[in-house]
């Protein structure tokens, strides 16, 4: 798990004010880790649960250095794909969450 700070607006808790934090560096963090850990061999299968497009070439470049790349994503959403690479798809439902919920609280 990474965890970054929270990004927060101008105002925010104030009256009125409706913004919501903001976690920044995750996703940049996440298909950082990604290519070093193809690059060094660290895995063997590599499953990445976000539907966020952005992480499309981290995929694609950890695929192609020879990585057996999944992806997970909630139902109802539409499974990331690659016009580069096959990406392995794997959809979960509420059932599924259910079964593996982590029911600790981190502090």
């Amino acid at each position: 798990m990474f965890r970054r700070q929270l990004r927060y607006p101008r105002g925010w808790g104030e009256p009125g004010n409706a913004g919501r934090a903001q976690e920044k560096g995750v996703d940049v963090q996440l298909a950082v880790h990604l290519v070093e850990a193809a690059i060094n061999r660290d895995f063997e299968v590599g499953i990445v649960f976000s539907h966020d497009t952005d992480l499309i070439p981290a995929l694609e470049s950890a695929s192609r250095l020879g990585a057996h790349i999944e992806i997970a994503s909630w139902g109802g959403r539409n499974r990331l794909r690659s016009p580069v690479v096959k990406l392995f798809s794997h959809t979960l439902t509420q059932d599924d969450f259910e079964q593996v919920r982590d029911q600790r609280v981190y502090e």
